[in-house]
């Protein structure tokens, strides 16, 4: 995914296990700007838990299936 976009997969998951760290940023930040720069820091699998940050990144289609 990093490779096609240079973004990290952003994944839904409870746990967090198997991914590189949580993306812990506000849903109201611009996601694309931290997303590319966490892509660049060698970020490749991120999760979030279900809520606001999900739904924020849903809506702007930032979401691994």
């Amino acid at each position: 995914h990093r490779l096609e976009t240079g973004r990290p997969m952003v994944r839904i998951s409870p746990d967090g296990q198997g991914f590189d760290a949580r993306l812990a940023v506000s849903p109201k930040a611009d996601l694309v700007t931290e997303l590319k720069r966490l892509g660049e820091a060698g970020y490749t699998r991120l999760w979030v838990a279900p809520g606001e940050l999900a739904d924020a990144l849903a809506s702007q289609g930032l979401l691994t299936a």
